[in-house]
């Protein structure tokens, strides 16, 4: 196992994020049907909040996905489509209510299943739309704990967590902590990064701003992290295996499995690990 350092010159964002990058795509159209071939029974419930009116937005959810997506709209919509497997024993399984009190909307799913079987559990999957850029409400907390999570062109300083799912964050304005036991993470266009954490996953993610120290790591699975050239960090890169580096860092430190340095004039550290796994480090300049 090798630690390698290269110094080529940064790469564009574009390139970082590549072509595939991951947005979500969300309709609010909804229909109660079984679906055909499938066994599924669907169930569709829908709420629309005045403009102005939320502030703040929190999630939670037991079973389901969930999107949170900015929109060129004034209000803030709420969809949330219920799926059995079966009947309606299933749909009557699952609970959704979204509550506004003092500008904060708070959408909670909740599901008696008892046993969570894949593929046969009923489920709540969450579409949010609400008004893109500073006029929409600020997206605090999203939690699931069966089910993946993305969040786009939001705003708001917020904890996204989910136990069994991935994470995706693109476009947010604020500062976000990313937790997923078993899942993938990625992050992209987002204003800065407070925590990055998975067990079992690959992690992408570009760091545009730290607030604090902040560490980004995985257990079982590569870490992938471009950092724009002009941020001001001290750096620490350790994996199980292989770690490379195209950061130009003064007082470099290189051993086995192991860079550490700091960038420009040095700053809060930025710690990138995996325990099985690959570490990569990418420069980007903005």
């Amino acid at each position: 196992m090798n630690t390698t350092t290269n110094r080529n010159g940064g790469m564009s964002r574009r390139a970082f994020l590549g072509a595939g990058a991951v947005v979500a795509a969300t309709s609010l159209a909804g229909c109660t049907a079984r679906g055909l071939g499938t066994g599924e029974t669907t169930d569709r419930r829908e709420w629309t909040f005045a403009p102005g009116a939320v502030t703040e937005l929190r999630v939670a959810s037991d079973v389901g996905s969930v999107t949170v997506a900015g929109r060129s709209t004034d209000a803030v919509e709420v969809g949330a489509t219920k799926r059995s497997w079966n009947g309606q024993r299933g749909l009557d399984a699952l609970a959704v209510d979204a509550d506004l009190v003092d500008g904060v909307l708070t959408v909670v799913s909740t599901a008696d299943t008892g046993r969570i079987r894949t593929d046969q559990t009923p489920r709540v999957d969450l579409t949010i739309g609400v008004p893109a850029g500073a006029e929409g409400p600020a997206v605090t907390r999203v939690t699931t704990d069966f089910g993946d999570v993305t969040l786009t062109d939001t705003r708001g300083d917020a904890r996204i967590q989910t136990v069994a799912g991935a994470i995706v964050a693109s476009g947010v304005d604020g500062y976000l902590s990313l937790r997923s036991t078993a899942g993938h993470i990625e992050a992209a266009s987002v204003t800065g990064l407070d925590d990055v954490r998975t067990e079992i996953g690959r992690v992408k993610v570009e760091v545009l701003g730290l607030r604090r120290d902040t560490a980004i790591r995985s257990e079982m699975g590569d870490v992938v992290v471009g950092v724009a050239a002009d941020l001001d960090l001290d750096v620490l890169a350790e994996a199980d295996g292989r770690v490379s580096s195209d950061l130009e860092l003064s007082d470099q430190r290189s051993r086995r499995n192991r860079v550490a340095g700091r960038l420009n004039d040095g700053g809060h550290r930025l710690h990138a690990a995996s325990d099985f796994g690959r570490v990569d480090l990418r420069r980007m300049d903005r």
